[in-house]
């Protein structure tokens, strides 16, 4: 059990190596960002009422078609980041692990939103 464990962490680590690039990279020319997961398309996350008026910008970073693992990426990515000055994320990543996503989604995103 704890090398299935150790395995599912390292393969995490290393799908979340592009995401975290396309994070850094955002980080140096925003005023500020959040990350967040979706099962709605990125046009229609991006242009819903929390987001439309503050955030211009959004990327997908990650895409899977299991919600489990695109809420342990959002965890891992909120937790590696959300003490950088630009990041709006106010809950950490383990909080915000159960948060609810559309079920009948065949896909499902994390995302950056930027300004």
């Amino acid at each position: 059990m704890k090398e299935n464990g150790y395995k599912n962490l390292m393969r995490l680590f290393e799908e979340s190596a592009p995401a975290k690039k396309k994070i850094e990279e955002v980080d140096f020319k925003c005023l500020s960002f959040k990350i967040g997961k979706t099962g709605m398309t990125l046009k229609e996350r991006g242009n819903s009422a929390d987001y439309a008026d503050k955030y211009k910008w959004i990327t997908q970073l990650y895409e899977s078609s299991n919600p489990d693992d695109v809420s342990r990426m959002e965890a891992h990515l909120i937790n590696t980041y959300i003490h950088w000055t630009r990041c709006d994320n106010e809950k950490d990543g383990a909080a915000s692990i159960y948060d609810q996503m559309a079920e009948d989604a065949t896909k499902y995103y994390v995302y950056i939103v930027w300004r």
